[in-house]
Parts: structure tokens; sequence; C-alpha cells
């Protein structure tokens, strides 16, 4: 009539789910769960994977951060070349359309300076015609005079 449960050797062991956990009796007299200690070693594992983890994550943000930055340096220069390239070419146009333009003034300088002599020749010759005009006019007014006096009428 030996029972199991009346056993002093079996009567501190757990009943039910907890009769699965193997423990063991250390010589300080503390009591070493397995399943517990099993537990804690994969919460330590877990532990272990999120920091392993997370410290990936601020590396790679790190990374990314620094190529980021990269990125910016290389678009600021692309752009600064860019401007660089626009303003030598509007520089060189604004020249060739400056050019064009001194150009054009010089034309009209050399078109205003005929037209200026042109319109002293022309006024040059009006005076000259005026005074052969007057010259006439006096003659004929002279001639008229002279033939009402010296006509038989």
């Amino acid at each position: 009539m030996d029972n199991l449960k009346t056993h002093s050797e079996y009567a501190d062991q757990p009943q039910g789910p907890q009769a699965n956990a193997v423990s063991f009796a250390l010589p300080t007299g503390q009591v070493l769960d397995l399943d517990s200690h099993m537990i804690g070693q994969q919460h330590t594992n877990l532990s272990s994977f999120w920091f392993s983890l997370e410290q990936h994550r601020l590396q790679l943000d790190q990374a990314l951060q620094l190529h980021n930055q990269q990125l910016q340096v290389s678009l600021q220069q692309q752009i600064s070349m860019q401007n660089s390239t626009l303003l030598n070419l509007v520089e060189s146009m604004t020249r060739d359309v400056l050019m064009q333009k001194n150009d054009e003034i010089a034309s009209l300088r050399v078109e205003l300076q005929r037209n200026q002599e042109d319109l002293e020749t022309t006024l040059h010759d009006r005076d000259e015609w005026m005074k052969m005009l007057q010259v006439i006019v006096k003659h004929r007014a002279w001639r008229g005079q002279h033939w009402r006096q010296h006509s038989p009428i």
C-alpha cells in the first residue's frame, strides 16, 4: 500500500503542469528550476536580439544620414556647377548681344554722319539757290523798273 503521494521522497514535488518541470537542489540550498532558467535564458536571448536589432537600426540610420548628407553636398555641387554654366552662358550671350548692338550703333553713327553731311550739302545748295533766286528776282525787278522807265508807252 505504498502510495507515491504519501511517500516522503515525493512529498515536496509539484503536481499538475509543474510536475514536468525539472529542478535541482544546489549545494547552497537553492533550487534551480530549469524551466524558469530556460525562460530566463530565452528572455536574455530575446533581449540580446532586440538590443542587436536596435544597434543595427542605429547603425543603418547613421549610414543613411551620412549618405543623405553626401547626397546633399553632391546636389549642392551640381546646382553650383549648373548655375556657373548658366551664368557663363548668359554672360556669353550678353557679350554677343552687346557686340551686335555696338555694331548696330557704329553703323547708325555712320548713317547719321552721312545724313548730316547730306543735310549740310542740301542746306548749302538751298542757300546757293536762294542767293541765285534773289539775284534773279532783283535783276528782274531792276529790269522791270528799267523797262517801264524806258518804255515808249
